[in-house]
């Protein structure tokens, strides 16, 4: 019997049992992973330009690219170690951002960073950290007459090259605030605040000397003195509180576009529109406005945008349009009424101004001489005097609603006691008057519970060492029944409104216009008009060259998008 070898069975092995399969696995998952991530979640930002526009005080940095996002889906901005908050955004799409900076922020990388990740970055360079030739024309500060003061005392700057006269020139305040709770930042120098000329600030201005006082709202930091030639080195100033502090709580942003249509100008002149917008107040801070969407204006002033518009042969409509984005802060105030004082100095212009008639409150006529008459208070102490004539005013005055079109109808409900925020407002500023205490109506929008901008007033009165403190008497007005539909704001933030609306202010309230504004005639017999139911508190808000026979405008009610 031949013997044979036993062979061993040959057993097929199945794929997946093979243990070099098991990393082919592995590897097809991972990728698989990787696709349907990439898939799902997008591609991460680039940035391929940043371009910067210099300002005074702030940059406005435009970042082009793509896949940005949004900031609503996570979509931020980094400067170094500094995260954006929303006020910082001007714009963004998914291939263009444009950002405003103080000029304090540091130079640094910036970066856009979105879900999807972070870009490759791109140079900021902040321009005050270039080393430049040393200017022998910007002004230098050389004395201040008070390194301490309070709100409205009186200051002198000495130095060199300030100019004959003061032009464009200001003298500007800075401090730091506290940083946003979701920022890396430790410090935010964003505020800028300027003495101003509408509010009395500036007593007289020449080369070597500058007077002014300490501008409502100012806070312990830093004080320098800008000309048309550069800006002086900072200097320390202290800012002190002996009746109280305005404190500043909820803060809102706001992008607002305000716009009007000039139509059918006739002849071969030119018609200038003077557009109110909004101004850097001590609630309205991190303010940019910007006129490139229509024509450039032909000046800017403090309290308005100057438009030149000439007759166009192929169009007879011509759009001017102003986008202003800001923040807007809730104004509380704190006094103590025992160390209110009376305003001394009686004979200064700043008083003569605010206690005055003026083109809204023609004091010396009979309607409102009879308000000073019915109305009345025994109070010795300003503020307390203010807050008797308020409670009268409300439980005297009722509301309807008001042709604002007629100043004649306006003063005709004026004496029955009767009308909107308008009359309210006109009533309340013109008691004050009379008591001797300063005060200004001020003209503005209201952010309605829709969401709404509509045309409001309200008023603010000035006390010594202290600044404005606003009132609306109209909203204050809690008798009030205020009908849907009527045009009115008809949110309210508080339970008690005649008690808050006096020294107090919510962030829906809206600035244009603080005290009547006198434009300067461009033209000594050029033919005037004024709208009185606009909130821009205006003598007038258009004038036309004596050839101009003919124009219509129409005032687009602005239009808001924010934070809410």
């Amino acid at each position: 019997m031949d013997f044979q070898p036993k062979q061993e069975e040959k057993k097929a092995v199945k794929l997946h049992e093979r243990k070099e399969f098991i990393p082919l696995i592995l590897f097809g998952a991972f990728l698989m992973i990787l696709l349907l991530s990439t898939a799902l979640s997008g591609y991460p930002p680039v940035i391929d330009k940043v371009t910067q526009e210099h300002n005074l005080s702030y940059e406005v940095v435009t970042i082009e690219g793509k896949n940005f996002g949004a900031p609503s889906t996570g979509g931020e901005v980094r400067i170094g170690d500094m995260i954006l908050t929303p006020s910082n955004y001007t714009r963004w799409s998914d291939t263009k951002l444009i950002v405003t900076l103080p000029r304090e922020v540091p130079s640094g990388v910036v970066y856009v960073v979105t879900r999807t990740g972070r870009c490759m970055g791109d140079i900021y360079i902040n321009p005050d950290e270039v080393p430049v030739l040393a200017s022998y024309n910007r002004p230098v500060i050389r004395e201040i007459s008070q390194p301490a003061a309070s709100i409205g005392t009186e200051v002198v700057i000495r130095g060199e090259r300030f100019g004959a006269e003061r032009g464009t020139g200001r003298v500007i305040f800075s401090w730091f605030e506290k940083p946003e709770k979701d920022s890396l930042q430790q410090e935010a120098p964003d505020v800028i605040l300027p003495a101003r000329d509408g509010d009395g600030d500036y007593i007289s201005w020449n080369d070597r000397e500058i007077r002014f006082r300490i501008p409502d709202g100012a806070q312990s930091g830093r004080i320098a003195v800008e000309t048309s030639m550069g800006r002086s080195a900072w200097e320390d100033i202290d800012i002190v509180y002996p009746v109280g502090r305005k404190i500043l709580l909820e803060r809102d942003y706001y992008l607002i576009n305000s716009s009007a249509t000039v139509r059918e100008i006739a002849g071969d002149g030119a018609v200038y529109l003077w557009m109110p917008v909004p101004q850097t107040w001590p609630e309205i801070r991190s303010l940019v406005s910007d006129s490139r969407r229509s024509m450039a204006p032909k000046a800017e002033t403090e309290r308005a945008v100057l438009y030149e518009i000439m007759r166009k042969p192929l169009s007879n409509a011509v759009t001017v349009e102003t986008q202003s984005a800001f923040n807007l802060f809730e104004i509380k105030t704190e006094i103590d009424t025992t160390k209110v004082l009376e305003f001394q100095d009686k004979e200064c212009l700043f008083y003569k101004t605010f206690t005055g008639s003026d083109a809204y409150l023609p004091l010396e006529s009979q309607i409102f001489l009879s308000l000073r008459w019915e109305l009345t208070s025994s109070e010795e102490n300003p503020y307390r005097r203010a807050y008797e004539l308020y409670n009268k005013l409300l439980d005297r005055f009722t509301y309807t609603i008001t042709d604002r079109t007629q100043y004649q109808a306006v003063l005709a409900l004026l004496q029955e006691r009767k009308g909107d925020s308008l009359v309210y407002s006109m009533a309340f500023c013109a008691l004050l008057r009379y008591a001797g205490i300063p005060s200004r109506m001020i003209g503005g929008y209201l952010l309605d519970a829709k969401l709404k901008l509509v045309p409001a007033f309200w008023t603010e009165f000035y006390i010594k060492d202290f600044g404005w403190i606003p009132v609306d008497p109209f909203l204050g007005d809690a008798s009030q029944d205020l009908p849907e539909g009527a045009g009115l704001f008809l949110y309210r933030g508080t339970e008690n409104p005649r008690t808050y609306y006096f020294g107090n202010l919510d962030n829906r309230h809206i600035p244009f216009a603080k005290g009547v504004i006198a434009p300067a005639r461009i033209e000594a017999y050029g033919p005037v008009r004024r709208w009185t139911e606009l909130p821009s508190l205006m003598e007038f808000q258009a004038e036309a060259t004596a050839s101009i026979t003919g124009y219509s405008i129409d005032w687009n009610l602005p239009t808001f998008r924010g934070d809410f």
